[in-house]
Formats: structure tokens, sequence, C-alpha cells
């Protein structure tokens, strides 16, 4: 009789390993959720659309991808240069400080280079002041 409770206790036992997998730390696995960033958003509606788009010379994608309702450039908070360039267009370029979970709308139109005037090369990245180490002191003589 004991082996039979005992046997019936252990094959029951079997029957529930949700039991068991509620021993493990919470959460065991993590999320990467979107909405406790802090970022920006930028609506960017300018003619022509195929026109590429550069925040502080890195290249982020076209303007059709920017300017419906729902589309947005996400960007950090801080302040960036934003580029709107095509060849054979004069480029757009502005200077913007992004506060945290704030939303910027850029609209416009590039306008076509004159016959004969000089082509703006691609924007190139910039990089970023080391913030990490202080700057120098400057020597006096």
């Amino acid at each position: 009789m004991r082996t039979a409770l005992a046997l019936s206790l252990f094959l029951g036992s079997l029957s529930f390993p949700a039991v068991t997998a509620a021993q493990f730390p919470y959460p065991p696995i993590q999320y990467p959720y979107r909405y406790a960033t802090l970022e920006s958003d930028l609506r960017i509606v300018v003619k022509p659309k195929d026109a590429a788009v550069y925040v502080d010379g890195y290249f982020a994608g076209k303007v059709e991808e920017f300017d419906g309702a729902f589309q947005r450039l996400h960007v950090e908070p801080g302040q960036h240069e934003i580029t709107i360039y095509l060849e054979g267009y004069r480029s757009m370029k502005q200077r913007l400080y992004l506060s945290p979970r704030g939303s910027r709308k850029i609209e416009g139109a590039l306008e076509r280079l004159a016959p004969g005037e000089a082509v703006e090369p691609p924007p190139a990245p910039v990089d970023p002041p080391d913030r990490s180490e202080p700057s120098p002191a400057p020597k006096s003589s």
C-alpha cells in the first residue's frame, strides 16, 4: 500500500513540471521594450522624396521613409546636424537640439543647382569630441 502511494505521488509530480519551472529568478528573459527609452522623433517632409537623410554625417535613410503619418526618424536626444542631400540639388542643413521624448517636423523643398554650379559632396561623418578625458590645458609661453 505504501509503495502504491509513493509511486502515485512520484508519477503525479512528473505530470506537473510547471511547478519546478516557476522557481527560476524573475524575469528569466529581458525583453527589449522601446516604450521606456528616451529618444526624440523627427518627421521629415521634403521634396523630392528620394533625397537621402543624414544625421551627423551618417546615412539614416530616404525622405520617403520618414514622411508618413506614423513614420519617424528616431534619434538620441541632444544636438544633431540633419542634412537632406540629393545629387544635383542644393542640400538642406539644420542644426537642432532635440529634447528627450520630443518631436520635430522638418519641411521644405530642395532647390535644383543652376547649370555650372559646383556639386556638393555627400555629408561625411564627424567624429564627436571625446568627453571621457578632459581637454588639455592651453600652453602659456
